[in-house]
Parts: C-alpha cells; structure tokens; sequence
C-alpha cells in the first residue's frame, strides 16, 4: 500500500467529536472556577459531570495537555496548568524554556577551550571559548542539561575568573546566558534551532535519571549578537517529561 492510499483512510469531514468535546470542557473547567495549579476531578467524575464518554474525555485531557491547558504530575492527576511566567524569547536560558520547577542544580564543567569542529562550523570561527555544562532538576529529579559555549571575546570579563566548578553557584548563575542579563539577551537573535533524538544508551546521559518511558532529545541552539554567532549551546533534557515552550507574546 502506498503513502497516498494509506493517508486515504483517514480522510474526514466535519468537525470530530473531540474537538467539540474539547471546548465543552475547557468552558466547564473555566466558569466552574478552577484556578492555576488547581487539582481536577478524576477522569470518572468529570466524565459523568459532563455526561461524555471517559476514553473521550480522557482523549480531550491529553490534548489539553498538548496545548498548554492542563498538566499531570508525577502522581497522573489532573490540575489546571500554573500561569506563564510572562514572554519567553528563544535567547532565555534553557531552564526557562523548560517551564516552571526546573532548577539549576550542579555545575559539571568550567573551562576556556578552543572547541570542535562542530562549534567552529555552527559558529563560523575557530576561537577560545568559554565553556559551561550545568544540570537541572525537577522534582528533585535529574532530567536536563546545558552545555553552552560562547566566544571569549564576547563574554563578560567577569565570568572567565572563576574556572573551578566546585566553587560556581547555579543557583546565583544558572547558565552563560542567564548571566549575560536580560537587556542583552533580549539583541541575541536566534540562528539555529535544532531540535533532534537522542540515544538512550549513549554515555552522555549517564547522569540523567531518564524514566523508563522518556524520550532522550537535544536542542541545539545558535545566538547571533551584531551579525556574528557568539553562543552555542546543546541542551538535553527528556521529551516525555517537558514541553519546550517559546512564547513572544505580550498580551
């Protein structure tokens, strides 16, 4: 069978039932006055409450879910999503993209190096950098990193004295770009945007605490400053735990 005569089979019209479910419940969810962070219902109750099927209910959760409406903690239930933090641009630190709870928790690795061929081709030139490799927690659990790179010529005097990790603060300086502040992050502009899977049986991920579900990924990132990419970072993190989010919006 082809691809076209396979897609053929899901051809459609009409508005499907779960789309219509969908707004019935985020309507009931709102003007019953559930708050952000708010636990929910069980699938059960709700379901009866809304007088709708639970596998069609539950279908609708997830992709509430998916849309940033609604979360599920470590314990499966239900809550309404916590509110945004405001605007986060692609040049925030990586924990920011990650979402709320996520913190800095152990510098791994402080140096000035000359970098690979990877950061010389993404970058454009071959110079010292500075180096900085963090990992994050949520819920106490490992499930993110950050290894950033950033031309030495281009970072602050101020954060090349301190080379030893054993003696960074990741709560004072979670990352490079965190601490670059947030009236020069805001003229990074983003060059690449890479978002690929990762192995689960590669030794990179030997400190992550994957779940027997996760899904391993890397988000490779390139900031330019005044035409000329500066910041490299390559930052993993588990798909199945977080939702990268970018949002720009102001209203």
């Amino acid at each position: 069978m082809s691809a076209e005569q396979e897609a053929e089979r899901y051809v459609r019209g009409g508005v499907p039932e779960f789309v219509v479910v969908y707004d019935v419940v985020l309507t009931h969810l709102r003007s019953a006055g559930f708050g952000p962070g708010q636990r929910l219902p069980g699938e059960v109750g709700l379901a009866q409450e809304l007088g709708v099927e639970r596998d069609l209910l539950h279908e609708v959760l997830l992709l509430l879910e998916e849309d940033g409406y609604v979360v599920r903690g470590r314990d499966r239930l239900w809550a309404m999503a916590p509110p945004p933090a405001g605007p986060v641009r692609f040049a925030e630190s990586f924990h920011r993209l990650l979402g709320a709870g996520v913190r800095p928790v152990r510098r791994l690795h402080v140096s000035l190096e000359e970098g690979s061929s990877w950061a010389h081709d993404l970058l454009g030139v071959a110079q010292t950098m500075l180096a900085w490799e963090t990992v994050f927690a949520l819920d106490d659990v490992l499930l993110a990193s950050s290894l950033e790179l950033m031309l030495l010529d281009a970072v602050p005097e101020e954060l090349t004295h301190q080379l030893d990790p054993e003696k960074h603060d990741p709560v004072a300086q979670p990352t490079i770009l965190e601490c670059l502040g947030a009236e020069r992050r805001a003229g990074l502009v983003p060059e690449v945007w890479r978002l690929s899977s990762l192995s689960r049986a590669t030794e990179r991920l030997a400190w992550m605490e994957l779940p027997l579900h996760g899904i391993p990924a890397a988000l490779t990132v390139v900031l330019s400053e005044g035409g000329r990419p500066v910041y490299l970072a390559k930052n993993i993190f588990d798909l199945g735990t977080f939702d990268l989010m970018v949002n720009q919006l102001t209203r």
